[in-house]
């Protein structure tokens, strides 16, 4: 990989603020926003599946395990993606 995806972000934006000075004019503050990272969201599908399918069973089986299996299919689709 030349670069470093699974630190990439998922949906960044830019948030404006603007401030109106007593002479009338705006002044505008830019900050970049960056929310989560493409592996926490590959991640989160990922665990929407298989919870869906843990529900299902009924079964008292160990949650974490789920939370595992969810970050080894992102790191799976990162590794595709960066091909």
């Amino acid at each position: 990989m030349t670069e470093d995806i699974e630190d990439k972000y998922a949906f960044p934006h830019m948030h404006r603020e603007t401030e109106y000075l007593d002479n009338g004019t705006a002044q505008h503050q830019d900050t970049f926003v960056s929310g989560v990272t493409i592996r926490d969201y590959f991640a989160a599908k990922g665990m929407a599946v298989l919870l869906s399918d843990f529900l299902k069973k009924e079964d008292e089986g160990d949650t974490n395990h789920i939370s595992k299996m969810a970050y080894r299919m992102a790191d799976s689709m990162l590794k595709e993606r960066a091909k």
